[in-house]
């Protein structure tokens, strides 16, 4: 396949001419998602944990979550919930 006759992009390239526009805009602070969310993480200073519930606890978790929120306490959130559980129940001393 031969190059089109209209095409100049090599000769302009060859003579340093730069057909790309700058980006615009802040530049990029991290390379990757991943990299993002890590550096998320350790300003935060917490840890990911996965929790399996099955459907009616799941539901009974939600509805739970809802009606908090209903009652004029937005802030919190699931994982607030299962921290104070953690706190008040499992680690609590006795």
């Amino acid at each position: 396949m031969s190059a089109s006759p209209f095409d100049i992009t090599a000769e302009l390239e060859a003579l340093g001419v730069r057909l790309s526009a700058p980006k615009r805009g802040r530049p990029a602070k991290y390379s990757s998602d991943a990299e993002r969310q890590a550096a998320y993480r350790a300003r935060k200073g917490g840890r990911s944990i996965t929790v399996v519930l099955d459907d009616e606890l799941g539901a009974a978790f939600d509805a739970y979550i809802a009606r908090q929120h209903r009652d004029g306490n937005a802030a919190l959130t699931k994982s607030e919930a299962i921290a104070k559980l953690l706190r008040t129940q499992l680690l609590r001393k006795r």
